[in-house]
């Protein structure tokens, strides 16, 4: 594109505007501009808030940051306890496997309870056969609805696998 299509390439004068006297007693009636200082003031005001304001989000940030560590903190300690609790658990069921005398047991049965072995007379044994079988079972049921050449080719693959592993 022509430099000469982009703008005109005449020299740009400044027009001064030119006021009457009424014109120039209505822009005397608007307020001034805020001077220099309150200008200063205020932007200094601007960034002392913005500075709290950082200041209250990165703190409120923290705060989170240590509630979730105290909750951890007391997660591991709880997790520190049950572990204890189950180490103390299986000891005492150890020791209660111990404890169990079969002595006592049968003692206990004759006296307490008036059991007492059974005779010859009593007993009665059974046989049970033993069939040695096995069942096949198969995993993966065969859709019917399964047809075509991709359903074809993913059963080749699969079996494939299958037989690998």
């Amino acid at each position: 594109m022509l430099a000469a299509q982009k703008g005109s390439n005449a020299y740009q004068y400044q027009q001064q505007e030119y006021y009457t006297r009424e014109q120039q007693q209505e822009l005397n009636q608007y307020p001034k501009v805020k001077s220099k200082t309150k200008v200063k003031k205020i932007s200094k005001l601007k960034m002392i808030l913005s500075v709290l304001i950082c200041f209250s989000i990165a703190f409120g940030i923290m705060l989170r940051y240590v509630a979730i560590t105290e909750a951890n903190n007391k997660v591991s300690s709880y997790k520190r306890q049950l572990s204890q609790l189950q180490r103390a658990n299986e000891q005492m069921q150890v020791e209660l496997d111990r404890s169990i005398d079969l002595k006592k047991v049968e003692e206990i049965a004759k006296s307490k309870l008036g059991m007492r072995r059974p005779e010859k007379y009593q007993m009665v044994y059974v046989e049970l056969k033993k069939n040695d079988y096995a069942e096949i079972v198969n995993e993966q049921a065969h859709d019917s609805g399964r047809h075509g050449n991709f359903a074809n080719i993913l059963g080749v693959i699969h079996n494939v696998l299958e037989y690998l592993y």
